[in-house]
Order: structure tokens, then C-alpha cells, then sequence
């Protein structure tokens, strides 16, 4: 009976993989940590659930089919669409790859092509889930209120998670078969930190560039040609427009499903070891340099923790937007700009090179002084973003060569300052933790942001021949003081 029922291809249902696949996507870290997790997003979906009812209060006297506004969503719907596609990309890289359970899956009395479709299943689940969630109030006010017809505004979710999770699976797919496992992890995984800081730099357009946000705004406002606005009036529930784009999202995904499965399945969750095709080279003498070369090289062999520091990065986009309010750059605003960045990246790289050291037991039993070892950590961390910083500072050249007497220093100081901070009170955690560093310290997390905008203030004072910078300083020199007072023994 054994036999016949793996024959006939019996196991879990497609249902049960499915919702298997959405508790492996859900489940994050340990129990304890999931449940207040839970609790935080509870309290959290209140926010949303009171500004959607809010708002369908508000538009309750808008007619059911508001035209003036076609041009803006359907703009917004396309956008939509590509900012879906950056977080598909990554859901289909961890389903299909990083769990790492395909093969056993796949080796399962259970038929291959209903594996590959819960997977493929729950991956669009959870790319139109969390939109859905946030803006279900809104659209449930909305029809209670008498707009049955902006239902179709939570399908058009549907339809463009589907769209971009199913253009994800075979962009996925190529570069899995083009680049191979681990250069195609890398690509994903840096490009979707890239993208998600370009999102954040748009979102600030109106604060960097008003005109041309101005502008922007005139280009999209009137009505598109048919079929360009299709998205539009399904999100009111034309009932033609809503069919013709679902039958195009069935057709993305079945297409998609051909093209992309066998790439995927067949691409190995963990590549093997390649040979080297190069000649070893000899090692190179000096400790420190051995020391830099390994931490610089761990560094760039993570493309999903240099995601999570670009990540990181993007946050900061609305701290820019108000040091360049009105559109306007002035030096010491590029000053403070600068110095901020080059105090916030070695933090985030500091606990990368310092508290998620993977080996810290060879390392302190490496024939190697702890102060050396701490010195090449620290350089680690600091020259990348001192390299990235020298484009900011090229500009403060041209507009005022004397700004450099200050910017540089600032730079260097608060970097240097940032990265012995996470020597002092960083916990050491596993790398793999490092989106989480902050929640296990709430004075790291606190005194991170102090001390890297007492130097950007520093700086732009400075810059302006202000007597406070002392003050500015000095609140940064004492944080940092703070940190050595409490650090934790490593």
C-alpha cells in the first residue's frame, strides 16, 4: 500500500504546502522574541486601521469613480508594481534556496509540480499580504460607506503581486542559470538595497528637487489613453478592465511557472566549493594587513548583509531631507550631511567586523596582540565609508575648498568614534542577526543616533564659525564616554 500510494503520488495536500510555506515565511527568530513580535504588530495595524477608516470617512462624499484622479493611480499602481517586484525578488530566493528544503521536498513521495506550485503560491501570498493588511480597513470603510465598487482596489493588489511576483520568478530564474547560485544571490540581494534606497531618495523628491517634483506631478495628472488606464478603473471596479488585467496576471504566472521552475529547481541551494582557475598566490607578510584583508573580504562575500546596511542607509533619507529642506544645498549642509553618513555606516559595519564575529575563539587564540585584532576591526569598518564619503566631499571642494579643514576631520572622527562605540557595548550575536542588532539594546540603538548627530551638527557649526559646536561635541565625546563607562567585557 506503501508503494501505491508514493506511486500514485500522495502526501500533503496542496492547501496544507501552502500554508506550511506562509508559516515558514511568518516564523522569525525564537518564540519569545515571535510573540512579542506579534503584540508589537498588533498595536502597530491599529495605526493604519485608524487612518483608513479616517480616511474613508473623509472621501465618503467622492463620487464612486473619481476621474480627475486616473493619472496619479495609475501611476501609482505601476509603481507599485516595482516596488513589489524588489521584495518578490528576495521571497523567491529564500523559498526556493536559503530554507534550503527543496531537495528533501522534491524527494518526497509528493508529485514535484505541487511543490513547486505551493511554493510558487505562498511566494505571492507574501508579497500582496502585507499591502492587503494595511489596507483593508480603508477599502471595508469604503464599501460599508457606500463605494462598493473600490473592492476592486484591494484585487488590483491581488493582480500586482501576481504580475510582480511571477516577473521575479523569471528574473530569478536567468540569473540563477547565467551567473550560477552565488552571484545571482548576490545580485538579488544587492539590488534589492539598491532599489529600496532609490524608493526612499524619490519619496524625499518633494524636500531635494520641488520643482521638478512639481513637474512630475503636471506630467501624470491628466488621463491616460486607454489601455493605460485600465489600473485605474478596476481599483472602482469597472468590471471589463478588472477581468482583462486578472487574465493577464493568470497569464504572467502560468507563463512565469514554464519558464522559471526548472531553473529553480534545478539550481543548488548551497553551491559547491568551485576550484579555483587561478594560480594560489603566495602570503602576503604583516599581521594588520592580513587582519584588514580578511575583514574587508567577509564584508563583501555577505550580499545579504550588505543589503540590510543599505537598508540601514535608506532610513537616513528622511534625516537628508530635512538638512536640505527647501531644496536648497548650502555647505555646512553638505557638511553635516557628510559626516553624518561617515558616523553611520562604520556602526553598522563596526558590529559586523566586531560583535558578529563568527570565530571569536580562534581569533583570541590566534599568536596575535587583542589590540591589533581591534585596530584592524575598526579599519574595516571605517574605510568603505570613508571611500564613499570622498564624493560628497569632492563636491564640498568645488563649492568651498576651505569646508575640507572640517569635513574631513569630522569624517574621520566620527567614523573612528562610531566603530569603538560597538567595541565598547556591542553584544557579540551571530551575523546572521545583524537586522535585529538593535532590539537586544535599546542604549546602542539610542546612543548610535546621538552621537552621529552631535558630530554632523559639530560640523555644520563649525562650517559657520558657531561657538556651540563645543556643546555639540562635547555631547557626542560624552556619549561615547557613557559607552565606555558601561561597555561589556569581550
Amino acid at each position: 500500500m506503501t508503494e501505491t500510494a508514493a506511486s500514485a503520488g500522495t502526501g500533503p495536500g496542496f492547501l496544507a504546502l501552502v500554508r506550511h510555506e506562509l508559516r515558514l515565511a511568518i516564523r522569525d527568530g525564537a518564540g519569545k522574541q515571535r510573540k512579542a513580535r506579534i503584540i508589537v504588530l498588533l498595536v502597530l495595524m491599529l495605526v493604519p486601521a485608524l487612518a483608513g477608516v479616517g480616511l474613508a470617512i473623509a472621501l465618503a462624499p467622492e463620487p464612486d469613480v473619481p476621474r480627475a484622479a486616473f493619472g496619479y493611480l495609475a501611476a501609482g499602481w505601476a509603481g507599485l508594481v516595482l516596488l513589489m517586484l524588489s521584495g518578490a525578488c528576495v521571497y523567491v530566493l529564500r523559498a526556493f534556496h536559503d530554507r534550503g528544503d527543496l531537495d528533501l521536498l522534491l524527494a518526497a513521495p509528493i508529485p514535484p509540480a505541487r511543490v513547486l506550485a505551493a511554493k510558487s503560491v505562498a511566494v505571492h501570498a507574501s508579497v500582496a499580504l502585507p499591502l492587503l493588511l494595511l489596507s483593508a480597513p480603508f477599502v471595508l470603510a469604503s464599501v460599508v460607506l457606500g463605494h462598493r465598487g473600490w473592492i476592486g482596489g484591494s484585487l488590483m493588489i491581488i493582480v500586482a503581486a501576481v504580475i510582480a511576483t511571477s516577473m521575479a520568478f523569471v528574473i530569478a530564474g536567468g540569473l540563477f542559470r547565467s551567473l550560477g547560485s552565488r552571484r545571482a544571490r548576490m545580485v538579488i540581494q544587492a539590488g534589492g538595497g539598491v532599489f529600496a534606497a532609490s524608493v526612499a531618495i524619490l519619496g524625499q523628491m518633494p524636500t531635494f528637487m520641488p520643482a521638478r517634483f512639481e513637474a512630475v506631478k503636471a506630467a501624470i495628472r491628466p488621463m491616460p489613453p486607454p489601455p493605460f488606464d485600465w489600473p485605474a478603473r478596476a481599483m472602482f471596479g469597472a468590471p471589463l478592465p478588472l477581468l482583462a488585467l486578472g487574465l493577464v496576471a493568470v497569464a504572467f504566472a502560468l507563463g512565469a511557472a514554464r519558464l522559471a521552475a526548472r531553473n529553480l529547481a534545478d539550481a543548488a541551494p548551497i553551491p559547491a566549493p568551485a576550484v579555483s582557475r587561478h594560480r594560489t598566490r603566495p602570503f602576503r607578510t604583516g599581521v594588520m594587513r592580513s587582519l584588514l584583508g580578511k575583514e574587508l573580504l567577509l564584508l563583501w562575500r555577505d550580499p545579504e548583509l550588505l543589503s540590510a546596511v543599505a537598508l540601514q542607509l535608506a532610513y537616513m533619507v528622511p534625516a537628508f531631507g530635512l538638512i536640505f529642506a527647501g531644496g536648497t544645498v548650502s555647505t555646512w549642509r553638505l557638511v553635516a550631511a557628510t559626516v553624518l553618513f561617515a558616523s553611520m555606516l562604520p556602526s553598522s559595519l563596526g558590529w559586523l567586523t566586531l560583535s558578529g564575529e563568527d570565530a571569536p575563539d580562534l581569533i583570541a587564540a590566534a599568536p596575535v596582540p587583542v589590540g591589533v585584532v581591534r585596530r584592524a576591526k575598526i579599519l574595516a569598518a571605517c574605510l568603505p565609508s570613508l571611500l564613499m564619503a570622498l564624493v560628497p566631499l569632492g563636491f564640498i571642494a568645488l563649492r568651498e575648498p576651505s569646508a575640507l579643514l572640517v569635513a574631513v576631520p569630522m569624517c574621520l572622527l566620527g567614523g573612528v568614534c562610531a566603530a569603538v562605540q560597538q567595541m565598547l557595548i556591542g553584544r557579540p550575536q551571530k551575523r546572521s542577526t545583524f537586522r535585529r542588532r538593535q532590539s537586544g539594546s535599546m542604549l546602542l540603538a539610542i546612543s548610535e543616533y546621538l552621537m552621529a548627530g552631535g558630530f554632523a551638527g559639530t560640523a555644520a557649526l563649525l562650517v559657520q564659525g558657531s561657538p556651540w559646536a563645543a556643546v555639540t561635541a562635547g555631547l557626542s565625546l560624552a556619549v561615547l564616554g557613557v559607552s565606555w563607562l558601561v561597555r561589556t567585557e569581550k
